[in-house]
């Protein structure tokens, strides 16, 4: 009878195994993406700043109501009228840390090594940071004093009516300090869905887009300029939208699934959100990132500290990676999200 490797008792003894080395695969990962530490922690979508005790914005929260048609020595009516306010979030940490003894080293080198095994720590670490930032982009803070980061949620905030009806967030009775109940111009704006199709949620989400986007009369000195728009929603919502898609197109080639990694609207791509999966209101998020970012202090950026000697373990060297940051929201006009419409704002 012909024999395998392994029966070969020689040869185990004396070869080691093909050991793959310097490479491993990730099966520590929780999630199939992490939009949060994937695409928005990243150099060019953050707003850096160097020092403040919090993250503040200006709003204008009205204009008056002084604009009248008049006639030939008519007399002047002027009537002053206060029409700013301030926004603003806290600051919010986040922190992990990963470590090794100094005889792990000495262990774990030369010809011997097959990972090496800070890098893995390293790698260990910066993925339960993606895990929680991602579980904190869309999440709503349990109250203002809670140590967690204002998400998406809390700035962008369902309603079972179409329109701009997004209020305060589950628990919050205002918005960034401000009320929404009292300056209504700053709620998102919000549409229910009963099903993916066209006369639906296509007509409702083209009015989204459309209202959304608010255009000055007059320049002024505005924080952002110009639109950039991310649409993030549940796996099965793109799932029906690429059916939708796969309809209007006559001619799909041969190809069974053309449309994998190509299901856009008005050229922006519908990712889908692995998070929002749990959501039962299988939300649609249009996020307008010039005016809702992730804001991070500067010199609190990722900010690697070590390797540090433990006081009590003298052999033992550790590594600190923390961020100061939260989301901050410019503009809350130009945010919409769509529901099935089972879940209402507090206003």
């Amino acid at each position: 009878m012909a024999l395998q490797v392994e029966g070969i008792a020689d040869l185990l003894t004396t070869t080691l195994k093909q050991l793959g080395r310097f490479k491993f695969t990730d099966a520590a990962a929780t999630l199939q993406k992490y939009t949060a530490f994937t695409s928005l922690m990243r150099e060019g979508k953050v707003k850096k700043y160097d020092d403040g005790t919090s993250i503040q914005w200006n709003v204008m929260v009205a204009a008056g109501n002084q604009a009248r048609m008049t006639g030939l020595y008519a007399v002047d009516q002027v009537n002053q009228g206060d029409y700013m306010k301030v926004a603003g979030v806290p600051w919010r940490h986040i922190t992990h840390n990963f470590a090794y003894d100094r005889r792990e080293l000495a262990i774990n080198a030369g010809p011997s090594r097959i990972l090496d095994i800070v890098k893995t720590r390293r790698y260990a670490c910066y993925l339960q940071l993606a895990e929680k930032l991602e579980t904190q982009l869309w999440s709503i803070p349990t109250s203002s004093t809670s140590d967690d980061i204002y998400g998406i949620p809390y700035h962008v905030v369902k309603n079972a009516t179409e329109g701009f009806n997004g209020g305060h967030a589950s628990g919050f009775s205002d918005w960034c300090g401000l009320s929404r109940t009292t300056y209504s111009n700053l709620k998102n704006y919000t549409a229910p869905y009963t099903t993916i199709s066209r006369d639906d949620f296509l007509q409702k989400l083209s009015d989204a887009c459309d209202k959304t986007n608010y255009m000055p009369p007059v320049e002024q000195a505005s924080y952002s300029g110009g639109r950039d728009y991310g649409f993030y929603t549940t796996l099965t919502n793109r799932r029906k939208l690429k059916t939708l898609l796969e309809q209007q197109n006559d001619n799909l080639g041969m190809d069974l699934d053309p449309f994998t990694g190509r299901v856009s609207y008005r050229r922006t791509p519908v990712e889908w959100v692995p998070k929002l999966d749990s959501d039962t209101d299988a939300p649609f998020y249009g996020i307008d990132w010039t005016s809702l970012h992730p804001a991070v202090l500067t010199s609190e950026y990722f900010r690697e500290q070590g390797p540090t000697i433990q006081s009590g373990q003298h052999t033992v060297f550790a590594f600190f990676v923390d961020s100061t940051m939260n989301l901050e929201c410019w503009d809350s006009r130009k945010q919409f999200v769509l529901s099935n419409g089972t879940t209402g704002s507090v206003s």
